[in-house]
C-alpha cells in the first residue's frame, strides 16, 4: 500500500516578511461555519482585566475551505499522537 503523504508530495515554496515568520501566540481559538468554509480565530488572553477576568486579544484569523480543515484535523491528530499534556500544559 503506498503512503498518503509520499501519494501527495507537492514541491512547495512559501513566501514570507520578517513580521509573519515571527508568528503569535494564542491560547484560545474558536470556529465558525458558514457552509463550505469554516473561519478560525486565534485568541491570546493575557490581559488581565477586572475582577478577575481576562481580556483577549485577536492575534490571526485564518478562513479554510472544510475540506481542507478536516486535512488540517487529520494531520493534527496524527502529530499529536501519543502526547500526554503534564498539570502546567506542556506536551511529552
Amino acid at each position: 500500500m503506498e503512503d498518503n503523504n509520499q501519494a501527495n508530495a507537492v514541491s512547495l515554496s512559501i513566501d514570507h516578511d520578517p513580521q509573519t515568520r515571527k508568528g503569535c501566540f494564542s491560547d484560545f481559538s474558536m470556529a465558525a461555519t458558514n457552509g463550505p468554509n469554516t473561519r478560525l480565530d486565534f485568541i491570546s488572553t493575557d490581559i488581565p482585566g477586572e475582577n478577575g477576568s481576562v481580556r483577549g486579544v485577536l492575534s490571526a484569523r485564518v478562513y479554510m475551505t472544510n475540506e481542507s480543515l478536516i486535512a488540517l484535523r487529520d494531520m493534527l491528530n496524527s502529530h499529536t499522537e501519543g502526547w500526554e499534556v503534564t498539570a502546567h500544559g506542556d506536551a511529552e
